[in-house]
């Protein structure tokens, strides 16, 4: 079965601490920790009962990774992590996900984050995206892709403009090169 859905539902958690925000409880490293997952399609509530949200991550974030795992009605419905390092101040705006036996992609562009988000220039977090795909799938995985498909950025200040394309330096203040020009 495969499919497109551009009006998905997809939870976006950071992770400040630039460790992953999901790791699997039921395995452990050497020291004893969870062992961190990274791109995985869960397919049942067994599994997802496994996953555990790491430390680092917001309790109020936390409550919305549960709720979301504990909604999702995995006879119909399957999951998707896709762990993703992205700027502080960046976000994803996730346009679509495409699925097919075994392979899971996603559209996504890079935006600046709103004023009013606090973040930090030039520090890295880890994001994860997580996706609920509108069709139960096995949990194979085999192949993933993640493709941008634009740059954004919201100008700061009184007025909030998007913009499309100009180089990142710009995008970072606000302006696109035409603008700057």
């Amino acid at each position: 079965m495969s499919g497109t859905e551009t009006d998905l539902t997809v939870l976006k958690i950071r992770n400040p601490d630039r460790e992953r925000v999901l790791v699997d409880g039921s395995e452990a490293d050497d020291d004893g920790e969870p062992t961190p997952i990274s791109r995985e399609l869960v397919a049942s509530a067994a599994r997802a009962d496994d996953l555990l949200v790491a430390e680092g991550v917001a309790d109020a974030d936390r409550d919305r990774v549960q709720s979301f795992l504990d909604e999702t009605d995995f006879d119909a419905e399957a999951v998707y992590v896709a762990p993703v390092g992205v700027e502080s101040c960046d976000r994803l705006d996730i346009h679509s996900v495409s699925w097919r036996p075994g392979r899971v992609e996603y559209e996504y562009c890079r935006e600046l984050r709103p004023p009013e988000e606090a973040c930090e220039a030039d520090a890295r977090v880890t994001l994860a995206l997580v996706f609920r795909l509108p069709v139960a799938l096995d949990g194979r995985l085999s192949g993933y892709r993640a493709k941008v498909v634009g740059f954004g950025a919201k100008a700061v200040g009184s007025g909030a403009k998007a913009t499309a394309g100009g180089d990142r330096r710009e995008r970072e203040r606000g302006r696109s090169v035409s603008e700057a020009s």
